[in-house]
Order: structure tokens, then C-alpha cells, then sequence
């Protein structure tokens, strides 16, 4: 085991049960690695626990979110990943989309940290420019999974810029689905209905984009 510690802190839940409430947890900032923690995605197993990713390329496994938040507890799962922007669990498999691919993390022995970084899709080109940046990692009905790539100083002529990709539920297939137009930084997407999706953008708009 690599990172055996593990950081416990307390979360606040909310005072009330209004339409919308506030309940903070808590991030481990001071740690054995002295990880920064810039969280940039996260998802949850069917346990209730919690996978978090962070921009320096870090996986958390955050246990405890009860009703109370009184035991939270932080523990690292895998390290070294490439600017993860969206992590999605599938059958209670962490998969983490990062600048360069897909990557599928196995816990082979059972030890609660990731041993095997399994390449899941890298179909997407790899570009340089700082705004090249991969976003987000949804799901649809189906299995397949769907990321955004920006678009800004990246030039149109590129067939990725701008864009909404289709990756099939083996990882074996890319599709070039949707431009999303103007999408400088796409923080995030979701399906609306059964055949749209939606694109924010870092300047706040969000449209769109029909699969008809």
C-alpha cells in the first residue's frame, strides 16, 4: 500500500430543511503528499461512498457522507493522472477522463488504492494549447460515454474543436458527435432529455444540442 494514511474531518450539515440548503464537507488540505486540493469532478458508488478528482491529477475515496457528517474520512485511490476534468463510476468502476485519454482505475487486490490504470479510450487528439482542455464524463442510458473539448485559441479547423465526442460503453469507438459552438471553457454537460444534451461555458451561457 502507498498511501496508507488516511484524514478524517467533520462536515456541517444544514440547519434547516429548506428547498435549498448548504452542507459543507471539509477538504483534506493538509496531507501526507501535500496534494493540491483543487477539485475538478467527482461522482458516487452504490455504497454511498464518493470518487473526487483533483486538477494535479488525484482520486480520493471520501467515506462517511451520512446524515450527520460527523466521520468524514479522506483516503487517496491514485495519483499521476493528467488533469482529470470528469470522473464517472460505472458499476462501481472509477473512470476518470483526463487531457490525454479514459482511464479506467482498478483496485486489483482489493487494498483501496488503484494498481492498474487501465487506458479505457485515447482516441481524441492531444494538443499543446493551454485552452485545450477536456471536460466533464456523463453516461447515457445505453453505456455510452459522452466528454466536451474546449474550443477557444484552438482553431476551427480542427475536427475536435468545439466539440461534444461519443465514446462507445467498450471504450473501442469514438464518434465526433456535436460542435458546440463558442464553447471556450465547458465545465460541464448533461443530457436534458432523452436526445439533448447540455454545454455550460465558462463565460455563462449554455445551450443546447439536439442528437436528431
Amino acid at each position: 500500500m502507498r498511501w496508507p494514511q488516511t484524514i478524517e474531518v467533520k462536515g456541517a450539515v444544514a440547519k434547516d430543511a429548506a428547498a435549498y440548503v448548504v452542507e459543507t464537507i471539509p477538504l483534506p488540505e493538509e496531507n501526507p503528499w501535500k496534494s493540491w486540493m483543487r477539485i475538478s469532478a467527482f461522482d458516487f458508488f452504490s455504497d454511498g461512498r464518493a470518487a473526487v478528482a483533483t486538477m494535479n491529477g488525484d482520486v480520493w475515496i471520501v467515506s462517511g457522507l451520512d446524515a450527520k457528517l460527523e466521520k468524514v474520512v479522506w483516503k487517496r485511490f491514485a495519483t499521476g493522472l493528467f488533469e482529470p476534468l470528469g470522473l464517472r463510476i460505472v458499476k462501481d468502476t472509477v473512470y476518470v477522463h483526463g487531457r490525454d485519454q479514459i482511464t479506467r482505475l482498478r483496485d486489483l487486490n482489493g487494498d483501496g488504492e488503484a494498481d492498474f490504470y487501465e487506458c479505457f479510450n485515447s482516441d481524441r487528439t492531444l494538443w499543446p494549447s493551454y485552452h485545450a482542455f477536456a471536460f466533464d464524463l456523463q453516461t447515457d442510458s445505453r453505456g455510452n460515454f459522452y466528454y466536451v473539448v474546449g474550443g477557444n485559441q484552438l482553431g476551427s479547423k480542427r475536427d475536435w474543436h468545439a466539440s461534444l465526442f461519443r465514446v462507445s460503453p467498450d471504450g473501442a469507438k469514438t464518434v465526433w458527435w456535436r460542435r458546440v459552438s463558442a464553447r471556450r471553457t465547458a465545465w460541464a454537460s448533461g443530457r436534458t432529455t432523452r436526445s439533448r444534451w447540455a454545454t455550460t461555458r465558462g463565460t455563462g451561457f449554455l445551450r443546447a444540442k439536439s442528437a436528431s
